[in-house]
């Protein structure tokens, strides 16, 4: 295979060139229509979207990105025209995109709603929505909706279900088409060997929406596929769009080194966040025990709250990333995190424990009755619990309460 070839795929013939135009994929997305992007998206449709590619009939549509917030922006732009009801108990900088995105193109309502309330989310539906938006998992509270419901409440009214599956990625027991209509996820995280040295997002739609319904409330579909002769709607248009809009905005393009890279660490996705799952458990059990914690959250862990039942009922028995309240408040968590015993990063998945302080970081935005609405404080200690050895990890824990 030709160098060339990796970078700028063959466009056949010129009948084939002018077909290839109304594809989900261009041909001239930079990186989309690499064969290593092409690799990517089969690893991602195998071990993202599972039991979805066993009916090669409706094996849904893929559309690969440098990052989850550029899939993410892609998608809110994709679906200009049309109201949403969304989560608030979004990651933050998906929260700003998603405000800012509605607000500059006009045109659409956005109602903010708990996404453990499935009534809220019917509530505030009308003849113009046409998406409802979450987190799988939210970031970073763990809140877990009824998905079954919500899912088929979204059926009998015609809405699409857009959900950001990031954080459940490789989840045991998630098989995430089977609850939405539309995902996007990071590959930066879990998904991505959990370094944060390969960069990537995905937008996956299914195949068997009918379209038609939906064609008429989107503004931006019927301005990206009105040709001299009509509107002409490809089979899957949300990802077709997704596509050119990601491209003509610049969020488009993945370097083909890194998709590979993404690729080949999907199939060992499970294995490594089931070990996350049984260390988060571990420390979990080592800061409620410990006296100079407040509490401990950590969805699915040791309690009988419907949010801990959805967790075992969706995704497995508990998640990876918990919430800890220090008592000293602010004071604590920055001793804590000054210890310099673990990572001290944003970053979510990663094979090393991560901590950060949220309200000071990616939730800095917002105020302290927002944060509380949230389930956290000034003060609350984020970790993301990664794949060590449980003793010095343990280890490293006990070091750090001590100062």
């Amino acid at each position: 295979m030709s160098i060339s070839a990796l970078v700028a795929p063959h466009m056949g013939t010129f009948q084939q060139g002018i077909a290839a135009f109304q594809s989900p994929e261009p041909p001239y997305g930079r990186g989309g229509g690499t064969p290593a992007t092409r690799y990517l998206q089969q690893e991602c449709l195998t071990h993202l979207a599972l039991s979805s590619v066993t009916d090669r009939a409706f094996t849904p549509s893929i559309t690969i990105s440098p990052n989850g917030q550029a899939a993410n922006h892609a998608l809110f732009r994709s679906l200009w025209g049309g109201d949403m009801v969304a989560s608030k108990a979004l990651f933050g900088t998906t929260t700003v995109d998603l405000t800012h995105t509605f607000a500059r193109i006009g045109r659409n309502n956005l109602f903010w709603v708990d996404p453990c309330d499935t009534q809220a989310f019917i509530d505030n539906t009308t003849d113009a929505t046409t998406s409802w938006y979450l987190e799988a998992i939210s970031n970073p509270a763990g809140r877990v909706a009824d998905l079954e419901a919500l899912y088929g409440e979204a059926k009998k009214r015609g809405v699409l279900l857009v959900m950001d599956i990031t954080l459940a990625a490789g989840m045991p027991k998630f098989d995430p088409l089977q609850y939405a209509d539309v995902l996007t996820v990071s590959l930066t995280k879990q998904a991505g060997g959990g370094q944060n040295f390969n960069m990537g997002g995905a937008v996956i739609v299914k195949n068997d929406i009918e379209w038609d319904r939906f064609s008429p409330k989107l503004s931006e579909l019927q301005h990206y596929f009105t040709t001299a002769s009509g509107l002409q709607i490809p089979s899957n248009p949300l990802a077709a769009l997704v596509s050119k809009i990601g491209l003509h905005e610049g969020v488009n393009c993945i370097p083909p080194t890194i998709a590979l890279s993404i690729a080949n660490s999907l199939p060992h996705l499970k294995g490594n966040v089931e070990r996350m799952c049984q260390n988060a458990l571990m420390v979990a059990e080592l800061l409620d025990n410990h006296p100079k914690v407040d509490r401990v959250q950590l969805a699915g862990y040791n309690t009988d709250t419907e949010n801990d039942k959805r967790m075992r009922r969706y995704f497995g028995e508990t998640h990876f990333v918990l919430l800890a309240d220090l008592k000293g408040g602010f004071e604590a968590t920055s001793k804590f995190i000054d210890s310099e015993e673990l990572l001290h990063a944003v970053a979510l998945g990663q094979a090393e424990t991560a901590i950060s302080n949220p309200a000071s970081s990616t939730h800095r935005q917002y105020p302290k009755d927002k944060l509380a609405a949230m389930g956290f404080n000034e003060g609350t200690i984020r970790m993301s619990i990664g794949c060590e050895e449980p003793d010095e990890l343990k280890a490293s824990i006990l070091r750090a309460l001590a100062l």
